[in-house]
């Protein structure tokens, strides 16, 4: 038996990196689920991934700093499983690189809508639609959440924030049986790193060090079925009695 058998879950972000393969490997556990991504046709061609395997998906189109299309993505899973058990909230955007005092109003509130304001719409959403029946949320943050970069300040910001948020709607969703946790990964190879690499070495990203590689004292960054394996986590039973909590998969750059 899957650790998700007969659950419904709903991930953001889900069109590709960790989202991609947390819809997988929660499908392998046993669970249907809805996906959510701005990108149509890599959204449908997760949810294909998911139907070759087995298991039970629909792709719904959507930006999640849009408040309309998170609660119509959520309306959406209710209508094609009758329930909702799981959210993952994975979207996130690292912005524009740029000094934070040449940082403008629309790179500050283009991350900050995504990254923050998205969460808060699907958890509202996702409390919702549980109800009292329970469930968990798990929030993919950063390590970012505990720690400042330069140059990128408002996904930092955003990414602390989203501790705030977990750990206060953790103390109110207790009573409905809601479990709310975090999962802060460290580097991870995912789409985005090999568009960095590939533009920082003009096409040649076998020659890419990441600046950062120094500072992970296990030497390599992560793959992306490494954090989806911690999400599972806070999904499942095996957390049963954790909520407000954090997990940190960084190969110990915050120990």
């Amino acid at each position: 038996m899957g650790r998700l058998d007969g659950k419904i879950a709903f991930i953001s972000g889900a069109s590709s990196g960790i989202g991609e393969a947390t819809a997988i490997l929660f499908a392998e556990e046993g669970a249907k689920v809805a996906l959510l991504a701005r990108r149509t046709e890599r959204g449908e061609a997760v949810a294909n991934a998911v139907k070759a395997i087995g298991g039970e998906a629909i792709f719904i189109q959507g930006d999640v700093s849009i408040v309309d299309d998170v609660n119509r993505a959520v309306e959406a899973t209710l209508k094609e499983f009758g329930a909702l058990d799981i959210g993952v909230n994975n979207a996130g955007i690292i912005g524009d690189a740029a000094p934070m005092m040449m940082m403008t109003d629309e790179q500050w509130r283009k991350v900050l809508n995504t990254n923050l304001d998205g969460v808060f719409f699907a958890m509202r959403a996702q409390a919702k639609a549980m109800g009292k029946s329970g469930g968990s949320i798990v929030n993919v943050a950063s390590i970012n959440s505990f720690i400042g970069t330069p140059m990128v300040s408002a996904y930092a910001t955003s990414k602390h924030a989203l501790l705030g948020l977990a750990k206060s709607a953790a103390g109110e969703l207790a009573a409905q049986n809601i479990r709310v946790n975090s999962v802060c990964p460290g580097l991870v190879r995912t789409e985005m790193q090999d568009y960095i690499a590939d533009i920082s070495t003009n096409g040649h990203p076998e020659k890419f060090e990441h600046p950062y590689l120094a500072r992970i004292p296990m030497g390599r960054m992560a793959e992306a079925i490494e954090i989806a394996r911690s999400i599972l986590f806070f999904a499942s039973d095996d957390s049963s009695y954790c909520t407000g909590s954090t997990l940190t998969p960084d190969g110990g750059v915050t120990a």
